[in-house]
């Protein structure tokens, strides 16, 4: 939070990781906005302001990490590793990709959902140019993508 001066005694954030998505791989439109999966956090302000500025400093707890990199264990060998690659790309290439995407996607604002589709997720992926699927391994089973 490098601009930011606390203001209230906690923080909460949204970590987006990926777009969910229906039965059909269609990203699910909610309200003009494109529903997306996301890890909660909540952070304490108090004992972690910087001494000198008095900024916000966020600690990320690795168990979040671990959770992201849950979901993509199947296509990323490392999925915040990966971002942090894709994110460090020229700004120009990544608004590029990002036009790519948005026009490649299917999209419905009715989407057809199973019990298994709340635990898949899609990201597109500059390297392979294309919407990956992917999900969380749930009590034991397989990951969802291969139902998708």
């Amino acid at each position: 939070m490098i601009n930011t001066k606390t203001q209230k005694s906690h923080y909460g954030i949204m970590l987006v990781f990926g777009f969910s998505i229906d039965d059909f791989r269609n990203l699910v439109l909610n309200s003009a906005l494109y529903r997306s999966l996301q890890f909660p956090e909540s952070f304490p302000i108090g004992d972690g302001l910087d001494p000198i500025t008095n900024k916000a400093i966020l600690k990320f707890d690795e168990s979040l990490f671990e959770g992201m990199n849950g979901y993509w264990h199947e296509e990323f060998a490392n999925y915040c590793d990966a971002m942090d690659k894709q994110n460090a790309l020229p700004l120009e290439l990544i608004k590029e990709h990002a036009r790519n995407a948005v026009s490649t996607a299917l999209v419905t604002s009715t989407p057809m959902l199973s019990t298994s589709s709340q635990y898949c997720v899609t990201s597109y992926s500059i390297e392979k140019q294309m919407w990956i699927v992917s999900s969380l391994a749930v009590n034991g089973a397989k990951p969802a993508n291969k139902l998708h």
